[in-house]
């Protein structure tokens, strides 16, 4: 009677052990990173300049799709984090140097910290000079 109950019970650990290796390699759904896919175009007119990269990013944010690409700098302001760099071109506001950004042909009407970005979405910095 004895040999039986540890038998079931070891029988039972088995199938537990199996269910949760089951469970966890087929049935969980595996998180993907970079569920969005955004393409960030840089352009300098004035040095004949234009770069495409494309990144994959699971942010909500353009500001932290910036900051995982490494492309960028910038400096904080009454507003937020303004671009004063990217791809290595610096911008100088006493020569009133600046980056438009387009999100999709449509400049951006929100600082990078509160534009919302999408999959499939292309993002242009445009260097500008004058106000």
């Amino acid at each position: 009677m004895n040999n039986k109950k540890v038998l079931v019970s070891l029988l039972i650990v088995i199938i537990a052990i199996g269910g949760y290796f089951s469970y966890n390699k087929f049935l969980t759904e595996k998180t993907v990173k970079g569920n969005k896919e955004i393409t960030v175009t840089v352009i300098n007119k004035d040095e004949n300049y234009e770069k495409e990269h494309i990144h994959r990013t699971d942010a909500e944010k353009l500001g932290v799709a910036l900051d995982e690409m490494g492309i960028a700098e910038t400096s904080k302001g009454d507003f937020g984090r303004m671009v004063t760099k990217v791809d290595g071109i610096d911008t100088e506001m006493a020569k009133q140097q600046w980056w438009n950004i387009a999100i999709n042909g449509e400049d951006a009407q929100t600082g990078i910290d509160d534009t919302v970005i999408k999959d499939g979405d292309k993002i242009e910095f445009i260097y500008k000079v004058g106000f």
